[in-house]
């Protein structure tokens, strides 16, 4: 039958070692760098390709079973694969799209062939089918957050160096662990690559009790964005980080849904706490531009509470930031619940226990549309309780992309956005509880189940 087939042994056998060829290649790689020359060229970029390379397992299984049906494509595709080794340019895409499928299904379509012979036309139009829904679940959670692949396909050292020299020293790079939210609280889920920016001149960055914490927008890695956080941060007189997302350059594992970007916000905040233990959340102003708007609103309406917030050209619901590609509504709404996850910026805004929170919008957005999908077009809109004082629009005649541009770019609105920021971070006295929130004495690091939560940290 055609179950049997996709699910028999011999298939089983091809996709394991479809799926952890590129891990096993990747150790090796490691490894090796003790007997070759400090500056072997490509090592350390093969191996960080190989490890992102995994191939989907559906594309090896359908093309392994088109050749188990016809075995003659087996030999055009190992011809395939061995020219696309030499031929095709060392990507992330082309390693993931071209030359691992191939090799697997080329193993695959042997094994098949040796031991079940050539398979019936319907198996071959099922595994089409399954291989078809995978890739548009793929695509879609590709399209949420790109960054992953944006970042194999730049040159990000060198982006970082260049940085690095910008701000003359003032910026030291850290590894933050991140901790699982959910079901086992103490288990490590992967480590970010954060860059901590020390304000001016001063190097040590435990002299401040100003943070900023950048979280970039959906294909946004943390190498292009140093200088502007830096820029941000230097004009309110505060100290900042910058960080890539799990599975972003060197941040470790992967990120798999609105869940994994929240831990990765919670694990920040909580990593300043501890290391500078003069810290509270008041000290700590979360700065989220687009996507990561629809982040830090989850973070300081559900675990950091006390935490200033910035949603700076952000959207009131991921499913209404997709609704200019797709505009069926509930196909939208069930493709973002499943394939993601959400972020409700309107719902968590009005969950936060205080007044130290922002939103900046520009009517001529054209990623996120102000009509369409603006967070700030719900001021009207009074189950949301927007005020006044909650929205700034930024303005300027500079800026082609205002979407991405940075706030400098802006005539009117970015220059009242700092002066908000340096008020948010200034503020010492006690949060006015609002919404239900707790009420929570000024200093205070966090409740205790947060203090459990640092004490793994």
């Amino acid at each position: 039958p055609p179950i049997a087939t996709v699910f028999s042994p011999p298939t089983m056998l091809s996709l394991i070692l479809a799926y952890w060829a590129p891990e096993v290649g990747a150790l090796v790689l490691h490894h090796a760098h003790r007997y070759l020359p400090v500056h072997t060229p490509g090592v350390q970029q093969t191996e960080e390709w190989i490890r992102f390379a995994k191939p989907s397992w559906t594309s090896a299984i359908a093309v392994a079973v088109f050749t188990a049906r016809w075995p003659w494509l087996g030999t055009a595709i190992s011809t395939l694969a061995l020219g696309a080794i030499i031929v095709v340019p060392k990507n992330a895409f082309t390693l993931e799209r071209i030359v691992y499928p191939l090799l697997a299904s080329g193993a695959a379509s042997w094994l098949l062939a040796q031991h079940i012979g050539p398979v019936r036309l319907i198996t071959v139009l099922l595994i089409v089918a399954i291989h078809a829904l995978s890739c548009s679940w793929e695509a879609a959670r590709s399209m949420i957050f790109p960054a992953p692949l944006v970042a194999h396909f730049v040159d990000l050292n060198e982006a970082r160096r260049e940085a690095m020299q910008a701000l003359g020293g003032r910026a030291v790079t850290h590894h933050i662990p991140v901790f699982s939210l959910s079901g086992a609280r103490n288990r490590t889920v992967g480590t970010l690559d954060a860059t901590l920016i020390s304000h001016g001149a001063v190097s040590d960055p435990s002299k401040s009790r100003k943070w900023v914490v950048y979280m970039g927008g959906n294909g946004e890695v943390a190498e292009h964005s140093i200088e502007t956080v830096s820029a941000i941060a230097d004009a309110i007189g505060a100290n900042a980080v910058a960080f890539n997302f799990r599975g972003v350059g060197r941040s470790t594992h992967r990120t798999i849904g609105a869940e994994s970007m929240v831990e990765d916000g919670v694990a920040v905040v909580d990593y300043l706490l501890l290391t500078f233990p003069h810290l509270s959340e008041r000290n700590i102003l979360l700065f989220g531009h687009s996507l990561g708007g629809g982040v830090a609103t989850q973070v300081v309406s559900r675990f950091r509470r006390h935490c200033g917030l910035v949603v700076d050209r952000s959207f009131s619901s991921l499913k209404d930031a997709a609704s200019p590609v797709v505009p069926w509504k509930g196909f939208r709404e069930f493709g973002i619940d499943s394939v993601f996850g959400d972020f409700n910026t309107a719902a968590a805004f009005k969950l936060i226990p205080h007044e130290r929170r922002l939103i900046t919008f520009t009517r001529t957005d054209r990623v996120i549309p102000y009509h369409l999908s603006s967070f700030a077009r719900m001021k009207s809109d009074q189950s949301v309780e927007l005020l006044d004082s909650h929205i700034i629009e930024l303005r300027g005649s500079r800026p082609m992309d205002t979407h991405n541009a940075p706030l400098s770019f802006f005539e009117s609105g970015a220059r009242e956005t700092l002066q908000r920021m340096n008020q948010f971070l200034s503020d010492t006295g006690d949060d006015a509880v609002t919404g239900g929130g707790e009420p929570t004495a000024a200093g205070s690091i966090a409740t205790q189940r947060d203090a459990a939560a640092r004490r793994r940290l």
